[in-house]
């Protein structure tokens, strides 16, 4: 209520500044006088205002309304260019049976008058709806045809597809239309409220899936078959077997050792 009487307030108020622009420079003209005295021209200053305020409304109501009203605010603003161009202008059009005078006010009033339009449309038409209030729209309506039910539950299955509601249609179109029987469970919990199942639902069963071919692999290799020596066990086996080697190494430098001797010993 309060943002409504607000609307009516500043569109009242911008629609004055616009008819009596003169008032509104009255008012300004004492704090723009150091640094922009040409605003103290009448007419300039007039003029500066009104295409303020027109330039204002034009891009609140280009911005904030559906496309259905675009043509109608087009409309308005080409009437308000036409008349704001006579009157300052001061041209006198032959197909109007006024003089001069008359005529001015006529297309002061035209070109308030089309400002004021433009900035009701700009704040009181409906504005375009969102891609979720057109998915939500789109749902209630395929419910209401083919479970009517699920009406209840429609905010909730929008909130569990939010950015997926395509997969969510593509669903509900195998379900209910095609009758496709991948897509026909009925519970609370169906798939039609449950988005698409992401990378990391995969990845324990993906896990697990590898650890069982790892177990498989084990229990198909022969009984007596050496591990490798990479593992731990195949480690184990093998330092024997080094510890060993050392020892021949050892004892044959030694039996030379002892060979260099007694050959030595017979040359004395």
């Amino acid at each position: 209520m309060l943002v409504a009487l607000a609307k009516v307030a500043l569109w009242g108020g911008l629609t004055a500044a616009y008819a009596r622009p003169q008032m509104l420079l009255d008012h300004i003209d004492p704090l723009t006088a150091d640094f922009l005295p040409y605003i103290s021209d009448g007419n300039l200053g007039v003029i500066g205002i009104r295409l303020v305020l027109t330039l204002l409304a034009m891009t609140q109501a280009f911005a904030r309304t559906s496309t259905l009203y675009l043509p109608l605010v087009t409309l308005f603003v080409v009437a308000n260019a036409v008349s704001v161009h006579a009157i300052v202008l001061e041209k006198s059009y032959d197909i109007l049976p006024w003089e001069l005078p008359l005529q001015m006010v006529f297309f002061d009033f035209v070109a308030t008058l089309s400002f004021s339009a433009i900035l009701a449309i700009a704040y009181f038409t409906p504005r375009p709806a969102t891609a979720r209030q057109q998915y939500r729209s789109q749902l209630v309506d395929f419910y209401k045809q083919y479970n009517p039910s699920k009406l209840n539950e429609v905010d909730t299955i929008l909130r569990r597809y939010r950015f997926h509601e395509e997969v969510l249609f593509t669903r509900l179109k195998k379900k209910y239309i095609e009758k496709d029987a991948t897509e026909t469970v009925e519970d609370e919990d169906s798939d039609e409220e449950k988005p698409t199942t992401s990378r990391s639902t995969y990845a324990p069963k993906t896990l697990a899936r590898k650890h069982d071919e790892v177990k498989e692999d084990e229990d198909l290799e022969p009984e007596g078959t050496p591990p490798p020596p990479d593992s731990p066990q195949g480690r184990a086996d093998t330092k024997p077997k080094v510890q060993t080697a050392i020892e021949e190494v050892r004892a044959a430098q030694m039996e030379r050792v002892e060979q260099r001797i007694r050959k030595m010993g017979k040359k004395k």
